[in-house]
């Protein structure tokens, strides 16, 4: 009698422990499920932070750029409308380096400069300027650089007429304003030509022309620019 006793009062203590243990690990469950559903994945969430503040940042970066460029273009346009205001399209007489220049509008592509009376042809696009009581002369180039005409076309012929060893006349000799050389290498310049008559060997007439490229800028005569025939060293001018 006793022994069922003892069985029956240990099979109630072994059923209130199981109990209490299952409650225990409903209890655990619960929480981890809790955890999962308050706490996100932290990878995921620098993820997503990351990812916001790049796409930010490229927004940012993008609005500098836009009104970066919008900066260029206003500045592009005043500078062409300044340059519109002081194209030469008429007749003008300047005075540069203190000697009277005269500008004359031959066609809507053709100009001349007049620096005593050696004439300098141009299809450049020509505008003055007026700065601290001085005119300045310009050319545009194709690169878009606003070169300055420093030099006048008599100073511009007299240094090439002076390499080539020739003589530069109304009839023979031509002095023309353009551009010359490539790309960032782009400069200003006069281009003086002369053809004479000429005899080689003192039998043979023949035609001599004479080419030489002055800097505008700086009076220099640029490098490589002179032309000769070949056989000029031969050949002596004649009438």
């Amino acid at each position: 009698m006793k022994n069922l006793a003892f069985i029956f009062i240990l099979g109630i203590l072994l059923a209130g422990m199981s109990f209490v243990l299952a409650e225990n690990e409903s209890n655990q469950q619960t929480d981890n499920d809790s955890d999962l559903l308050i706490s996100p994945n932290p990878t995921t969430t620098d993820s997503t932070t990351t990812t916001t503040i790049n796409s930010a940042q490229k927004g940012k970066d993008l609005d500098m750029n836009a009104i970066k460029n919008l900066k260029d273009k206003i500045k592009a346009n005043e500078e062409e409308i300044k340059q519109l205001k002081s194209e030469i399209k008429e007749n003008k007489k300047l005075r540069i380096n203190e000697k009277n220049i005269d500008i004359n509008v031959l066609t809507d592509d053709q100009k001349e400069i007049i620096a005593e009376k050696i004439n300098a042809k141009t299809g450049l696009n020509l505008s003055s300027e007026d700065i601290d009581n001085k005119t300045i002369l310009r050319a545009l180039l194709s690169n878009g650089r606003n070169a300055e005409v420093k030099i006048m076309p008599n100073t511009a012929s007299e240094t090439a007429i002076k390499r080539l060893n020739t003589q530069c006349e109304e009839r023979n000799c031509t002095v023309e304003l353009k551009e010359v050389g490539t790309g960032t290498e782009k400069k200003l310049a006069y281009e003086v030509r002369t053809e004479n008559n000429a005899k080689v060997l003192f039998l043979f007439k023949n035609k001599k022309v004479l080419t030489a490229q002055v800097d505008a800028e700086t009076g220099e005569i640029i490098p490589g620019s002179v032309k000769k025939p070949w056989w000029s060293f031969m050949a002596r001018d004649s009438k």
